[in-house]
């Protein structure tokens, strides 16, 4: 399979990356990521992030994945946080986003999207103050206001 461009549009936060720059305020003096669960030398962000959120919003902490049933179990949990790690950029130079909803349109695809009813699905299941939660849980904050919005990205991978 090549590789070719990914449009999404996500409801949440953009964080940034390591290649152009977090833009999350939680950074040391070189502009490195710097919060007490992730450690760039050991796990990639949305790995160390996704795990972070499982384990303190929804209270999945396995980590054996040879354990039979390991995977549905994740899965479940990721589908009951309903929050995931979005890359954006590519993937030598991977930028992040902190999303509730998640569309997507591959190379040469088009998608019209009812943004009345996605605004309605969003109050209605409470995205914003769900993403707050992640946000405090991840200790992060932005300059993005403290609301959610909604950030076109592209990826190419």
């Amino acid at each position: 399979m090549g590789m070719g461009p990914t449009a999404r549009l996500v409801y949440g936060y953009a964080l940034g990356g390591d290649g152009d720059g977090w833009k999350v305020n939680q950074l040391d003096s070189y502009g490195a990521l710097s919060v007490d669960w992730f450690n760039s030398e050991d796990k990639d962000f949305a790995e160390a992030a996704t795990t972070r959120l499982l384990a303190s919003i929804v209270g999945f902490t396995e980590t054996d994945w040879q354990i039979e049933g390991y995977f549905g179990r994740k899965q479940d949990a990721e589908d009951l946080l309903g929050i995931e790690i979005v890359v954006n950029g590519s993937c030598e130079y991977p930028r992040y986003c902190l999303a509730m909803k998640v569309c997507s349109v591959e190379w040469g695809e088009t998608e019209a999207f009812d943004f009345v009813a996605l605004t309605a699905q969003a109050a209605s299941e409470g995205w914003s103050d769900r993403l707050r939660k992640a946000m405090d849980t991840l200790g992060l904050t932005t300059d993005q206001s403290r609301s959610p919005q909604w950030i076109l990205t592209a990826y190419y991978g």
